[in-house]
């Protein structure tokens, strides 16, 4: 708690895009099929070297899913929540925009709930090139009952070969 109070006051040099693509190299490392990132910023980036196309293009070939959690300074001109809002809605995650850092502690618990209750599904395409081209998808459901269901999709993946 007390790094995030730190770290909502944001100066000097930020290198996210940087961070975000040594996380996706980092989780190479594990043995778990389903990965997720947690991306705590807020959106801006002065110092990288990796670029923001790199990075996009890097989740969708990922099947990581990326939750964002941005602390916004509103007086801090680089940040860009928007950014953070891309790449969680491009993995399948979600982007958090807690207040103050006292509501990230409700935030990770919310993350880590998902986490532990998202169902995943895969189908197989039709399209059998796998030619690296990103593939957009539409995921549509309907409403059994009266249960509440909310579905995040990742906005397309891309067709590696096997």
């Amino acid at each position: 708690r007390e790094a995030l109070t730190r770290a909502f006051r944001p100066r000097g040099s930020t290198a996210l895009y940087d961070a975000i693509t040594a996380g996706f190299e980092y989780l190479t490392h594990g043995t778990h099929q389903r990965t997720a990132l947690v991306v705590v910023s807020d959106g801006g980036d002065n110092a990288s070297r990796a670029t923001l196309d790199e990075v996009v293009k890097m989740t969708e070939a990922s099947n990581t899913v990326i939750y964002t959690i941005g602390l916004i300074d509103r007086n801090e001109r680089t940040a860009n929540p928007r950014i953070l809002e891309q790449l969680a809605e491009t993995s399948g995650g979600e982007a958090f925009r807690p207040r103050n850092p006292g509501q990230v502690e409700r935030v990770l618990r919310l993350i880590a709930n998902d986490i532990r209750n998202t169902y995943t599904f895969g189908y197989v395409s039709t399209n059998t090139e796998r030619d690296y081209r990103l593939r957009r998808i539409h995921v549509a459901v309907q409403k059994p009952g009266e249960r509440d269901l909310r579905v995040r999709a990742r906005s397309g993946y891309v067709a590696e070969p096997r």
